[in-house]
């Protein structure tokens, strides 16, 4: 091992100890699923509860400089502007924001892949009545790219809305290949983000994306009901508010004199008062990534995840998810053999193994600050079935 490998493996050493008290009870493997809190997300969320408890909002301007200060590392994170971001509940509200903003006119289209998970189509289902077509592309490889989107394209289609990453089997959407073919077409890409954002970089305006959304409680390390979402400018204009209220406008202060002139940027997507200590919270677990660097996360996370392929091949156990290098993504199912994919999570999780029941298998999904030893009890615990 090279010095700066060695450096390296100690320093995430330290942050496991610092940071995830989780793994001193269990073996974690279930970040796809809701992912553990670290320490220092703890710490800011239970400083701004006491700062509450304690005074009020005597001093609310500092929680709200807190959520503002996170606005600015969820753009670091995803390469946009800060103005292109906005605070939402969760993945579902954020793509139902689009799906319910948008001016559809009967005969036009969406696209979506097979697979996605049901917050990126029940919207998109729901305006069925307003006459708008759900179009599905065949996934039969666990992924999609531009020669399985375009086919689908006319010039009534209106959006294509994927998966970064399928949530069941952990197939990698090619969002640049896609990204080309919808601006080729006009076509609005809008992207499920939350089974790859705090994963691996992602640089929204590279890659072309008009909209993305993405829950924190999974691999960006945040609390459950906090996400991001982004919108890149050009779209604004574009998206009617499908929810609206006091924050919604340009001067929300003005409680007496009332003026119906939205905010210049996303927040206007940010209809009232938001969760400020989950914001809070959320910020922690930003600033953890990106004190590690999403190319070192990303980097740990493809070792992890070749050594559990490695030793899933060796006790021949077969692997759903894709093996195409350029497919593959934090999320490794494999097959359970005669034992019932949900028995085996349950056997697995009464010895403190945790991982899900996803894609008609066991879906294990590691992160950075996990080890080669706790894939070893996972590995040991399938052949013992």
């Amino acid at each position: 091992m090279s010095q700066p490998e060695q450096f390296l493996k100690e320093a995430l050493a330290g942050i496991r100890e610092r940071e995830f008290p989780v793994a001193q009870r269990l073996t974690y493997l279930n970040h796809a699923g809701i992912a553990p809190l670290p320490s220092r997300v703890v710490r800011a969320m239970t400083a701004a509860l006491e700062e509450l408890h304690r005074h009020g909002a005597a001093h609310y301007e500092e929680l709200v400089a807190g959520c503002e200060r996170t606005r600015g590392l969820a753009a670091r994170l995803l390469g946009a502007a800060v103005d292109e971001i906005a605070f939402v509940p969760s993945t579902s509200h954020g793509l139902s924001l689009v799906a319910f903003g948008l001016d559809w006119r009967p005969g036009d289209n969406v696209v979506l892949s097979a697979h996605e998970f049901p917050a990126n189509v029940y919207p998109w289902w729901a305006q069925r009545d307003r006459g708008v077509e759900v179009r599905t592309a065949p996934a039969p490889r666990g992924w999609v790219g531009p020669d399985d989107i375009a086919p689908l394209l006319d010039g009534r289609t209106r959006v294509v809305a994927l998966s970064s990453v399928q949530f069941a089997r952990g197939g990698r959407t090619d969002l640049p290949g896609v990204a080309a073919v919808c601006r080729e077409r006009g076509v609005l890409l809008v992207v499920d983000g939350i089974q790859s954002v705090g994963a691996a970089p992602l640089d929204v305006t590279a890659a072309g994306v008009d909209v993305l959304v993405a829950d924190g409680h999974k691999w960006l390390l945040g609390p459950e009901g906090q996400g991001i979402f982004f919108c890149r400018r050009a779209v604004l204009e574009e998206l009617r508010l499908s929810v609206a209220g006091w924050h919604s406008v340009a001067e929300p202060l003005r409680f007496e004199e009332l003026r119906w002139e939205l905010q210049p940027d996303a927040s206007r997507f940010e209809p009232g008062s938001l969760d400020r200590v989950a914001a809070v919270g959320l910020g922690a677990a930003l600033e953890l990534l990106l004190e590690v660097g999403l190319d070192r996360v990303a980097a740990r996370i493809q070792e992890l995840t070749e050594y559990l392929l490695a030793g899933l091949d060796a006790r021949g156990i077969p692997v759903l998810s894709p093996r195409d290098p350029a497919a593959r993504s934090g999320i490794v199912t494999c097959g359970t053999g005669r034992e019932a994919p949900a028995a085996a999570v349950q056997r697995l999780h009464d010895v403190g193994i945790c991982v899900s029941a996803r894609g008609g298998g066991l879906r294990a999904s590691p992160h950075f600050y996990n080890t080669e030893e706790e894939l070893d009890r996972l590995l040991a615990g399938l052949t013992t079935s």
